[in-house]
């Protein structure tokens, strides 16, 4: 049972201190490294949660149980005990499925909506490739899943050419990173498993951190002072759920990033992290199989420890 307190260990403090060993200003330095380890530290500790219990199955002496009851139609009881040490892999398997199939459907629905909306009222300008919607406020966004980009008439009557094409720039970048899917996962993340700090927070973090990645990306092609110009004059509008806005996250920030680039992570700091990745990616795998290959070592080769 050692490993599954282990393993529960784990998954408990990745859920809880993750949170506050990633945040700070450094996520503005490093976007796409604060994403990854956000992302990966949130699969590590449901797949620690998962092992504890195939842990549990196997310490506990459960399969042989389990398999001793299927042999000689005995033994209700023990088959119902087996049983239980698969409910925790169910749970997870079963609540991000169930969060995953009904926020598919509620943000179909609306993009649907948000669709025929846009053809009934919008008009496609060939020359900027994007749809213009007749509203006063000011707002700017893509609908990933038709890959459509939305400017409304106030946004292209405030922003000048230079601003207009740094925005949409950014917007392009949202669409060839498919950053929605990040989004997304992020979202089912914070549905299925929101009451633990890791998963309650993971939404907003991912929200704020595809637009830094998207700004990084667009100031390759355009001033950055443009971009932070044109975000700022966005700021009052916002994106319907289905899209993702120029104006999305922590607006001042992001201007303030803009104007002010950070300098960017060290070297060292990046190969660190990237090491942190591979041990977040493996560590739950490692405690299973590290002792299970000392065990089955240690019966084979007795002689030798």
């Amino acid at each position: 049972m050692t490993l599954t307190a282990a393993l529960f260990g784990y998954a408990a403090v990745l859920a809880v201190a993750i949170p506050r060993l990633l945040g700070g200003r450094w996520l503005d330095r490093s976007p796409r490294l604060a994403l990854t380890l956000w992302h990966t530290s949130a699969v590590s500790a449901l797949s620690a949660a998962t092992l504890a219990t195939v842990a549990c199955f196997a310490d506990g002496g459960m399969l042989r149980v389990w398999l001793a009851a299927l042999t000689d139609g005995k033994g209700g009881s023990d088959m119902l005990i087996a049983g239980a040490t698969l409910v925790v892999p169910a749970l997870v398997v079963g609540r991000v499925g169930f969060a995953a199939v009904r926020l598919l459907r509620i943000r179909r629905s609306e993009q649907r909506r948000h669709l025929e909306l846009l053809s009934l009222l919008g008009r496609h300008d060939s020359e900027l490739d994007a749809t213009i919607l007749p509203a006063d406020v000011p707002a700017a966004y893509c609908v990933p899943g038709a890959r459509q980009i939305v400017l409304t008439s106030g946004a292209v009557t405030v922003l000048d050419d230079v601003e207009l094409r740094a925005v949409l720039t950014h917007e392009r970048a949202h669409l060839a990173g498919r950053h929605h899917l990040l989004v997304a996962w992020a979202d089912v993340l914070r549905h299925a498993f929101g009451a633990l700090p890791l998963f309650g927070r993971i939404r907003e973090v991912t929200g704020n951190l595809v637009e830094l990645l998207a700004d990084d990306q667009a100031v390759r092609r355009v001033s950055g002072d443009s971009l932070a110009t044109a975000i700022a004059a966005l700021s009052c509008g916002r994106a319907p759920a289905v899209g993702l806005a120029a104006s999305g996250g922590s607006v001042a920030a992001r201007v303030e990033r803009l104007m002010t680039p950070p300098e960017p992570l060290p070297v060292a700091t990046r190969i660190g992290g990237a090491g942190a990745v591979l041990s977040l990616m493996t560590m739950p795998f490692l405690v299973i199989i590290v002792p299970t290959l000392f065990a089955a070592s240690l019966v084979a080769c007795p002689h030798l420890f």
